[in-house]
This record gives C-alpha cells, sequence and structure tokens, in this order.
C-alpha cells in the first residue's frame, strides 16, 4: 500500500471528475465536427490544392502547441483551470459562429477562424483532464483518464452521425436549387442541369464543356453555385457545434479548481514500492 505520506490529498466529494466525463463528451462532439467538415469546406470552397488544404487543416493542431504551453503555463502559474476551459471552448464556439455565417469571398478570413479553433482545443484539453484528474482518487486515475478519452471518442461518433444526417438533409435541398438558380438563367437547358451539377459536384471539370449547352459563364456560374449550397448546407452542422461548444463552456463554469492540489509532491507508487520491498528484505535477513 502506498504510504500516506506521499498521497495527494483528493477531494471524495468533488464533482470534478463526473462533469469531466459530461465536459468530454461535449469536446468530442465539437472537436471531430470540426476535424471531419472543414476539410471538406476548404477543399470544395476555398482551396483548389490538396496540399494546401491539408497545411491550412493542419494548423488547427499545429497552431495549438504554443497554445497549450501557455494554458499550461497559466494553470500552473494561477492554480485556474476553470477559467482557460472557458477561453477554449468559447474559441470553439467563435469559430464554429464565424463559419456558419461564412462566404465564400472569406478565402483569407478562414485563416482567422481556424485559430480560434486552436485555441478551443488547447484550453480545452488542458483544463478538462487536469480539472477531472484533481477530482479523483489517486488509485482512479489512470482508470478516470481512460473513460476520458473512450467518451471524448464516444462524442464525436455521436456527433458525426448527426452532422451526417444534417448535412445530406440540407445538401439534398440546397445545393440543386442554389446551382439552378446561378445557371438556368444564363441559358442552360433543363435537360443539363442534373449532368451539370453532377460533373462539377465529381470534381470532372473537364468534361463540363461536352454537356449541351454549357458555355464557360455557366461553368463558372455554376461552380459559384455549387460553393455557395455547400456552405449552406454545412451551416446546420456548425450550428450544432456553436451549441454544443457554449454548452461545454457553461457546464465547466461548475467545476472546481481546487488549488490545494497545485503542490509539488506527486504520489508515486513505484518509489513507495520499492521502498516496502527493501523495508521487508531488511526484515527478512534480519530473521
Amino acid at each position: 500500500m502506498l504510504r500516506p505520506s506521499v498521497r495527494l490529498p483528493f477531494r471524495r466529494q468533488s464533482k470534478n471528475a463526473a462533469l469531466g466525463l459530461v465536459i468530454i463528451s461535449l469536446e468530442g462532439i465539437v472537436f471531430w465536427v470540426a476535424s471531419s467538415y472543414l476539410p471538406q469546406l476548404l477543399a470544395v470552397v476555398y482551396e483548389p490544392s490538396e496540399l494546401m488544404v491539408s497545411v491550412r487543416f493542419a494548423f488547427i493542431f499545429y497552431g495549438s502547441i504554443p497554445l497549450v504551453l501557455l494554458f499550461s503555463w497559466y494553470a500552473s502559474r494561477y492554480r485556474d483551470v476553470r477559467s482557460i476551459g472557458v477561453v477554449g471552448f468559447l474559441g470553439f464556439t467563435i469559430m464554429a459562429a464565424c463559419f456558419a455565417s461564412a462566404n465564400v469571398e472569406q478565402n483569407a478570413a478562414v485563416w482567422a477562424f481556424t485559430f480560434f479553433g486552436c485555441i478551443g482545443q488547447a484550453g480545452g484539453l488542458v483544463s478538462i483532464f487536469t480539472a477531472a484528474q484533481f477530482g479523483a482518487p489517486a488509485d482512479l486515475v489512470a482508470d478516470l483518464t481512460a473513460l476520458l478519452i473512450s467518451l471524448r471518442s464516444f462524442g464525436g461518433a455521436v456527433g458525426l452521425g448527426a452532422c451526417s444526417a444534417i448535412f445530406n438533409s440540407q445538401a439534398a435541398k440546397t445545393i440543386g436549387p442554389t446551382v439552378a438558380s446561378r445557371v438556368l438563367p444564363l441559358g442552360l437547358p433543363v435537360s443539363s442541369l442534373g449532368a451539370l451539377i453532377g460533373g462539377i459536384s465529381s470534381f470532372h471539370f473537364a468534361d463540363l464543356p461536352l454537356i449541351p449547352g454549357v458555355t464557360p459563364e455557366i461553368i463558372q456560374a455554376g461552380v459559384l453555385g455549387f460553393k455557395e449550397g455547400f456552405l449552406r448546407s454545412q451551416r446546420g452542422n456548425w450550428i450544432l457545434m456553436a451549441a454544443m461548444s457554449f454548452l461545454g463552456a457553461i457546464v465547466i463554469c461548475f467545476i472546481s479548481n481546487h488549488k490545494e492540489m497545485y503542490v509539488d509532491r506527486t504520489d508515486a507508487p513505484l518509489t513507495a514500492r520499492t521502498a516496502e520491498l527493501k523495508e521487508d528484505s531488511v526484515v527478512v535477513e534480519s530473521a
């Protein structure tokens, strides 16, 4: 058994562990929605280069690294994980709100939108895991951490299922009419509309001039209409993400900072066990 002198004092009545399980599920929904639909948005609307899509999407991860260090320093210096959690979820909320209201001309602004996602990822992960572990007994920290990671993935699976249904429903109602409103006034035959939408959605742009009645002006208008329809189809996903992240910001306000847990002493079961074995061997040799 661990010696009492090396145990950290934990709060047996702390609500942090239970709240952490709820919050990490919400964070899983938010993160997986962003990581799944942001690359699609970049590829279809803003960035024709696959390499640059990867670079711009990776920014949400690499941009989080200095923020993780900053938030970790703040949490250690001021013994406050609740504030950075609120800031993190509000960052995700702002990011989702910006994408929900974005238009096709905001290519440069997308970089700024993504930066708020960096804030969300860095602040959320640092605060949730720290707060939840502070509220758990030392011998259950590993189990709690595994459960937190599992619930994050579970939340992401639930969120992706909901977003897939939202997007497919909206795309069926939005993309076709939006493209039609752009190209039919330019003289495209109605009989060619389906082929035009299919060619644009499959990125077979070389085949578009072969469609009867299609002109370069119609192709340009059709691509613009498809981008606008795609943005509107994704809007419901970003609204769901904003709602979940704002809810996470509210829930995380109820966690406790447990400032008494910020001490230099840590649990060291291996060290304690080694000391016990040495004592036992001394007793055996003496006998």
